[in-house]
């Protein structure tokens, strides 16, 4: 398998070229197209590109998964509406910030 190079899509812009990355912001200040993601918890993830071209829209393939009408669910609705209830009550409490039901 080959390592694809990096590259980041930004609303008709592509980003190419990876040159840095860095939790460190003050490497904001240096000259450069940054791409800035910070997480929940407030950590950031700072990504320096060489060079921005610009990209039409991205079109995504043709879904190739199962039909959605062949999708069931394992929870009758009183369970569904329970677990969903449990899991608001954690992120309340502070035990979670995000759940998948």
């Amino acid at each position: 398998m080959t390592e694809q190079p990096a590259v980041a899509y930004f609303a008709g812009r592509l980003a190419v070229g990876l040159r840095d990355v860095t939790s460190d912001v003050s490497a904001l200040d240096s000259r450069g197209f940054w791409a800035v993601v910070v997480a929940f918890e407030g950590e950031a993830v700072c990504a320096r590109f060489d060079r921005v071209l610009a990209a039409g829209p991205l079109r995504a393939p043709s879904w190739r998964g199962p039909r959605p009408n062949t999708w069931s669910s394992s929870l009758d609705r009183d369970s569904y509406l329970t677990a969903v209830e449990l899991i608001r009550k954690a992120i309340a409490e502070g035990e979670v910030y995000q759940a998948n039901l």
